[in-house]
């Protein structure tokens, strides 16, 4: 995760990846990323320090997709490989 800064009540998280690896085989079976956006209110409370160590810009992040969008993406993508829990 990249986020907008460290408080959890307060920033968000602009960046999501993540890798599904086979432990039994040692493979990769899946993978996913995506940048999330965010609005101006949310960028406003950016902690500088963290943008300035994940170089993510509001440019960026306006351009990225929805937080419920990623969300039903990771779900079907869980489904798709019975990952349950």
């Amino acid at each position: 995760l990249e986020t907008t800064g460290l408080n959890p009540r307060r920033h968000r998280v602009v960046e999501i990846a993540f890798k599904v690896i086979d432990l039994k085989e040692f493979r990769q079976v899946a993978a996913y990323a995506a940048v999330v956006w965010q609005p101006q209110s949310v960028w406003k409370e950016a902690d500088p320090n963290s943008l300035a160590v994940n170089q993510f810009t509001y440019e960026l992040v306006a351009q990225g997709k929805k937080e419920e969008e990623v969300g039903r993406e990771i779900l079907a993508l869980f489904d798709s490989l019975a990952i349950k829990r």
